[in-house]
């Protein structure tokens, strides 16, 4: 699972306390997956490059661990994660079986600047199975990027599993108390139902923090708790800035899960 971002070096809840990883990670567990979390390094536009290798050094962290199969991997990004995605796509590293995003920010135009690829090119040209899991009410500036990875990907005639979420907002795993957002946020038996069963012998995995790799874990699986009290206020979500071009440029300094 790879985490949104930036996220300041001074920021004392870091992502791998974030409610939703923990959450999606007994999802995974329920599922008989191996499902694992790092932090990487996304703490300003100049880090973004620092990120993706921190990425690329769990993944092969965790393909060198014997007790996942290393062959089939699936990286699952988050929110302003999205932006290491194309990375990713194209070309698609070894023992990478599918890739996820959920409200993920796909791609940048201004990504190629720094080193590292738009998802929003890589996607139509890369053959690995994709999904994305869209809220309706994501944020203004993800929702068109998403529709532009999208429409290039069906003109390719490039197939994209979708889930859409009615009613739903970023991070909607956390500030939604609906039972769209309850049934919606899964993707794991999508992506499961593409890949032959889980065994003992093979299991679907998904990366996990390169310094944590030889200490991972099983643990049983919780179902997920529904809040009784009310549903408690969403915090302002931020507004980016348009772009000339109709796609939407990243903010500059916004955080995001």
């Amino acid at each position: 699972m790879v985490h949104g971002g930036p996220v300041p070096k001074e920021r004392e809840i870091r992502p791998r306390r974030w409610p939703a990883y923990p959450a999606y990670g007994a999802l995974l567990a329920h599922a008989g997956l191996v499902g694992a979390m790092f932090e990487h390094g996304f703490v300003d536009d100049d880090t973004l490059g620092v990120a993706r290798d921190d990425v690329a050094a769990a993944l092969a962290a965790l393909r060198a661990d014997p007790r996942v199969d290393g062959d089939r991997v699936g990286l699952w990004f988050f929110s302003a994660g999205g932006y290491l995605m194309g990375s990713f796509l194209e070309p698609v590293p070894d023992g990478v079986a599918a890739v996820a995003g959920t409200y993920a920010a796909v791609g940048d135009e201004e990504l190629p600047d720094i080193g590292l690829v738009d998802g929003i090119v890589a996607a139509p040209r890369s053959t690995v199975p994709l999904l994305l899991v869209r809220p309706e009410h994501d944020l203004d500036w993800i929702l068109p990027i998403t529709d532009e990875l999208l429409a290039g990907c069906a003109a390719a005639g490039r197939a994209v599993d979708v889930i859409d979420v009615p009613g739903a907002h970023h991070a909607f795993e956390t500030v939604d108390d609906t039972d769209d957002a309850r049934e919606g946020h899964p993707p794991v038996d999508r992506l499961v139902g593409s890949h032959p069963p889980v065994t003992s012998q093979s299991r679907w995995s998904v990366p996990c923090n390169n310094r944590q790799a030889g200490r991972v874990r099983s643990r049983r699986a919780a179902s997920p708790r529904r809040r009784t009290g009310p549903t408690p206020p969403r915090p302002p979500v931020p507004r980016g800035r348009r772009a000339p071009s109709a796609r939407a440029r990243r903010p500059t300094g916004t955080a995001a899960r």
